[in-house]
């Protein structure tokens, strides 16, 4: 059987247990969960994982990254929730300020032109159905 890419990480895991003093094999751990990161769907359990390499490597020369891919994650994650809202229930005005929100919180990441997208995209929608609202 070939090792999975989550295989390869228990691994690293493993080492890093048995010989804490490998600094390399820590960078090493660290790339690996952030690449798996940024190939998963946003999740809580990603963040969470994510958080917790933050607490468990607070000197790392890697936080500014694994901040970076938190941040894209929560973005994600809460465009995925914004889009629902207005797709499946037409809440537009409530995704409106989802989006306005993640635009304001996180200028600097990759999903910022999806979200200023969807956010005149939904603006477009919410208004064309207040004006059928208003002449019916």
């Amino acid at each position: 059987r070939m090792n999975t890419f989550l295989d390869n990480i228990q691994q690293l895991s493993d080492i890093i247990s048995k010989f804490p003093e490998l600094k390399y094999t820590e960078r090493d751990f660290i790339t690996a969960k952030m690449q798996n990161a940024e190939k998963s769907i946003a999740s809580d359990s990603i963040i969470n994982e994510l958080n917790s390499l933050l607490i468990k490597y607070p000197y790392s020369p890697l936080v500014p990254q694994i901040k970076t891919v938190i941040a894209e994650k929560t973005m994600q994650k809460e465009i995925d929730y914004a889009i629902r809202l207005a797709e499946r229930s037409r809440y537009y005005n409530t995704s409106i300020a989802i989006l306005e929100e993640i635009i304001e919180k996180y200028p600097n990441t990759n999903y910022i032109l999806k979200a200023k997208a969807l956010l005149k995209k939904y603006q477009q929608k919410y208004y064309k159905l207040q004006y059928k609202r208003s002449y019916n």
